[in-house]
């Protein structure tokens, strides 16, 4: 137990944050971890909050946490490197997304994800007409994506079709359901 202290301490004093954000903190990793084969290691602000709240139980303090005290301890664990990060959706409208996975999207993945604010697939077709950009940009991109598991092909049908693992569950916490 001392032991335990001890390092909650140095943690604490790492990040340099009190008992509450070193708490979240670790939580929201935890939760990250635990959700990152199923989602590629891209998860909703909102779902990530949901299962924090979840992960917390019944106390108290469990509703406690907002959006905003999430987007405190992820900023605190920039200073860890580069393994969590906060994507927003650009002009202040859609999902907030949450990259708890080593390495840094480009602008091209970014755009990418912000054009899938109210669908998880896309098709290299929907890329080229969206953003006219050109077979061997939209190529690498999508090459990138697959390799960090961000991404998953169908393949079976006419075209090949791209999903966002992680935001399957971010539609359905946008739309009530429980996770």
């Amino acid at each position: 137990m001392i032991s335990c202290l001890a390092s909650k301490g140095f943690w604490s004093q790492v990040l340099g944050v009190g008992d509450f954000y070193y708490e979240l903190a670790v939580q929201i990793v935890e939760v990250c971890v635990a959700t990152s084969e199923q989602n590629g290691g891209l998860i909703s602000l909102d779902e990530l909050l949901l299962r924090v709240r979840k992960a917390r139980g019944k106390s108290r303090n469990a509703q406690d946490v907002s959006a905003d005290d999430i987007l405190r301890a992820i900023n605190k664990l920039r200073i860890l490197g580069d393994g969590f990060s906060v994507i927003k959706p650009t002009h202040g409208q859609g999902r907030t997304l949450i990259q708890c996975i080593p390495g840094e999207l480009s602008m091209d993945h970014t755009a990418i994800l912000n054009s899938l604010q109210t669908r998880s697939s896309f098709t290299s077709e929907q890329l080229r007409e969206q953003f006219k950009w050109s077979d061997e940009r939209i190529q690498t991109a999508i090459d990138f994506m697959i390799k960090e598991g961000l991404v998953w092909v169908d393949d079976k049908g006419r075209m090949k079709e791209y999903f966002f693992p992680g935001l399957f569950t971010a539609q359905r916490v946008t739309n009530g359901e429980s996770v």
